[in-house]
């Protein structure tokens, strides 16, 4: 059983994304008091120590063309997924930009972004997570950085840093 929730550092204001895997052993879900009972007693201890993928939210909402996306999550197809090569997305989650700077030259500048994408295809749900480094500079706003992310068809303005994770999460998961 694979859960996926928030949890919000308050003394840092981030908020993460965690895809973790229930460590507890939980028998039958079939009525609502044994599902109460089972989320009235989860804690951090019930999940296995090791996400199956995480993600740090951006702090504000991304702006892109004029195009607002909320911090919160992307409801549907969205350009994130699909630089992911999803076009079946039901939620985007995409990282900020205070990860990891690479320099090559004294005015060539890189930055990660972290995406998380769930996707449904027949009934069946997985989990992609992806991260690219696009092309930056000192002055370039959030915007231009996003928008060099997004660029499909010039690999040196935005390209997958490591191998894309996906997980399988199968069916009867709500959405």
């Amino acid at each position: 059983m694979l859960l996926v929730y928030d949890l919000q550092y308050i003394s840092t204001n981030l908020d993460q994304i965690y895809l973790q895997e229930l460590s507890i052993n939980v028998n039958d879900l079939n009525s609502q008091e044994n599902i109460n009972n089972v989320a009235e007693n989860l804690s951090k201890s019930s999940f296995a120590s090791s996400p199956l993928a995480t993600i740090i939210k951006t702090s504000s909402n991304i702006t892109v063309d004029g195009v607002e996306y909320s911090k919160d999550g992307i409801d549907g197809d969205n350009p994130f997924a699909r630089r992911c090569g999803i076009t079946n997305a039901v939620k985007t989650y995409v990282s900020g930009l205070g990860g990891l700077s690479f320099a090559n030259t004294s005015t060539q500048y890189w930055q990660t972004i972290r995406v998380l994408v769930l996707s449904e295809t027949n009934g069946e749900f997985n989990v992609t997570k992806a991260e690219f480094v696009a092309e930056s500079d000192l002055g370039y706003t959030d915007e231009q950085v996003y928008k060099n992310l997004l660029i499909n068809n010039d690999i040196e303005k935005s390209y997958l840093r490591t191998p894309m994770q996906i997980v399988n999460l199968g069916e009867n998961m709500k959405k």
